[in-house]
């Protein structure tokens, strides 16, 4: 199901907006630029550790990012 699938994109107005339109949860690789958004719905990562370790979590922290989603 998308809304149980992250994308993970670089660029907020293509890749963001693509995985909230489409009920993907988005999570915004932001490297060494600082991503600033207000949408409590979008994850901001700035490096492939951080982004590793947000996958990593344990299962009540991937049940509440998956209902970050539907709000």
């Amino acid at each position: 199901p998308y809304e149980q699938c992250a994308y993970v994109g670089d660029t907020f107005s293509t890749d963001i907006k693509g995985a909230i339109l489409s009920g993907m949860i988005p999570v915004w690789y932001c490297g060494e630029r600082s991503g600033v958004t207000d949408r409590k719905d979008v994850m901001i990562v700035h490096s492939s550790k951080e982004l590793l370790d947000l996958f990593a979590k344990d299962e009540k922290t991937m049940q509440w990012l998956f209902s970050q989603v539907k709000q």
